[in-house]
């Protein structure tokens, strides 16, 4: 059994499938159907939309409303085209290795062989729902309607992700949410006349700093990742344009909200747009506009509105007072 088992991984393991490669996460799941096929299920390639492969539905009870079970994994990888070609698959001194072997190709070809050598009779009692999704690597886009509506269908739903090192069940993970943030500055030359440039690189650099400090590791267990960073074009010149990726995590919505900035106010100064942001308030809290506020100066480019930092302390200083002003009464009260 462990021999076939092997063998059914190996295949799919050996095909190039990050989420961006549509091709070859549709082939894993065209592969994954012939499985089901061959043991009798009912089977459907199903269309996510152009920026998908195929996901596959799979069932023992054609035609049924609710389902006993639900069973998902993903059939993606977080790795780029020739991947494979570098680290194919290979088994060595007992471990498994190859792009996406653990995650989450064994738990494909897992869910498969666990209902190929499933009871006659079990099969016949329960109502069985597969269900393989082709994006789950960047955050189920295209796949989680269709995985909302399939679940509702199931009285309980197991999703074949590798556990944690301790070999525990994992039964809930955080919420994400991913922010793209852009900051313009102004280009000079790193020779001539640095001083007249307005680094986006600083800029960003100072924001991420910042914007850690909203996560809480170890009490309500928020996190804040800056992931990515992009920004500048050769090493002589301050750079323009600089563009960062965020990763929140959190275990619910109201924990959440504090690493979301929430929009107070706007207002004109020397001919410049500005708007202020502070941390979204739980509910209960109170308001303090003074406390963790976050001003971003408005740029019209291309026709759009974009949020950008202020380029100087003195510039900042001066905005600050005036929506200090905007929102407090002359007593003190907002």
């Amino acid at each position: 059994m462990l021999e076939t088992y092997l063998k059914d991984l190996e295949e799919v393991v050996n095909i190039d499938c990050g989420s961006n490669t549509c091709d070859g996460v549709t082939r894993v799941a065209e592969i994954m159907k012939r499985h089901y096929d061959e043991i009798g299920f009912a089977t459907e390639l199903v269309d996510l939309g152009d920026k998908a492969g195929r996901g596959l539905f799979a069932t023992n009870k054609p035609g049924a409303e609710k389902f006993d079970i639900m069973f998902n994994a993903h059939l993606d990888t977080v790795y780029p085209d020739g991947t494979v070609a570098q680290r194919p698959f290979r088994v060595e001194d007992g471990t498994v290795y190859g792009p996406g072997c653990a995650d989450c190709k064994a738990g494909v070809i897992a869910i498969f062989h666990a209902l190929k050598n499933a009871r006659k009779e079990d099969l016949d009692r329960l109502a069985i729902a597969v269900c393989y999704n082709p994006d789950e690597e960047v955050s189920s886009l295209s796949s989680r309607e269709w995985l909302a509506t399939m679940a509702k269908k199931a009285m309980r739903a197991v999703v074949s992700l590798p556990s944690r090192n301790s070999g525990a069940v994992v039964h809930s993970r955080r919420g994400r949410s991913v922010w793209d943030v852009t900051f313009h500055g102004v280009a000079a030359h790193a020779g001539n006349n640095p001083q007249d440039g307005r680094s986006a690189i600083l800029a960003a650099a100072r924001f991420t700093i910042e914007v850690t400090k909203l996560q809480d590791l170890e009490g309500k267990g928020t996190s804040v990742t800056v992931g990515v960073i992009q920004g500048g074009t050769v090493c002589n010149t301050v750079p323009e344009t600089c563009s960062i990726r965020i990763d929140t995590r959190r275990w619910n919505d109201e924990d959440g909200r504090e690493i979301v900035l929430e929009f107070v106010d706007a207002l004109e100064y020397n001919g410049q747009q500005y708007q202020a942001f502070f941390p979204a308030e739980t509910e209960g809290e109170d308001e303090d506009p003074d406390n963790g506020l976050v001003i971003l100066k408005v740029l019209h480019e291309d026709g759009e509105d974009l949020l950008s930092t202020l380029d100087s302390d003195e510039e900042l200083d001066a905005v600050y007072d005036l929506f200090m002003e905007s929102l407090f009464d002359e007593d003190g009260e907002s």
